[in-house]
């Protein structure tokens, strides 16, 4: 039986990824719970902790997000996004079988219209949030054992503070929400990565690639703006005629975040699918 470490096991993507594991009677998923990242005795007490215990796999789902959340606290964004990876990858990465972390399609520029980028693409972050992430990449593929997943907008049942969700809540009391109809990426349902990643730690087919020091993109079929995300999820439940199309430039926000995102992958794209 593989020990599997989830870090950030609390948040969306780790909810799901510690849902999914708990039914499977080949990994063990252990937690731990007394993580400070930005405190380095933490750092210590987490790399005996993943010694002590044997972990196999470790899965990194920390992260600081939101491209104006990022702005205001700078030096916050990159310990979480990047020097915490160098500080504990340098204790564990020979110990371990492989680590597991998940990147953002932020790392490019999003500035071309219906333009998908693949791995070969080179980054060009527009915004903070994606230079941390970037710089987080660059670190890790300093070590061995390190596999890297570079993930387009995501949505799905944990996604709860997400902003998906906070529009389906809104439109489901029959309000009106007025929606990004020129922002656009490739959405990708949640449960999806989950379900992949424990066929990687499942199947032997997969044993190269956890040794492979890649990144890779995991993306759907479906390039769409966020108002045809919304309008999609909407219509699900009957409501798709509360979602209003908008120009982006009409919101409030700090940052001017990349407009034309979106993942095309060489390996790894899947049927955009949606479960309620």
């Amino acid at each position: 039986m593989k020990n599997i470490l989830i870090l950030g096991y609390s948040g969306a993507l780790g909810s799901e990824l510690t849902n999914s594991l708990a039914n499977n009677s080949d990994l063990n998923c252990i937690h731990f719970s007394k993580l400070n990242i930005i405190d380095s005795k933490n750092i210590n007490l987490l790399s005996n902790f993943i010694l002590e215990k044997n972990i196999h796999i470790v899965i990194n789902c920390i992260a600081f997000n939101g491209y104006d959340n990022c702005e205001i606290n700078q030096s916050k964004a990159n310990n979480i996004n990047a020097i915490f990876l160098d500080r504990i990858l340098d204790k564990i990465s020979n110990h371990i079988e492989c680590f597991i972390h998940f990147s953002t399609e932020a790392v490019f520029n999003g500035s071309i219209e219906n333009k998908l980028y693949d791995e070969s693409d080179l980054p060009d972050p527009l915004t903070l949030y994606g230079q941390t992430k970037l710089n987080g990449e660059k670190i890790l593929l300093k070590f061995n054992n390190v596999l890297i997943f570079r993930l387009p907008l995501l949505f799905g049942p944990f996604h709860k503070k997400q902003i998906v969700y906070k529009l389906l809540n809104i439109v489901e009391d029959n309000k009106y929400v007025r929606v990004s109809k020129d922002v656009f990426s490739t959405p990708l349902y949640s449960p999806i990565i989950s379900n992949f990643i424990i066929k990687i730690l499942t199947d032997n087919s997969f044993t190269e690639l956890k040794g492979s020091n890649k990144i890779y993109h995991l993306t759907s079929n479906y390039y769409c703006s966020m108002f045809d995300l919304l309008k999609y999820l909407a219509s699900k439940v009957n409501k798709e005629e509360f979602i209003i199309p908008e120009l982006d430039c009409n919101f409030k926000k700090l940052v001017k975040k990349p407009k034309f995102l979106g993942l095309k992958s060489s390996n790894f794209t899947f049927d955009f699918s949606y479960n309620n």
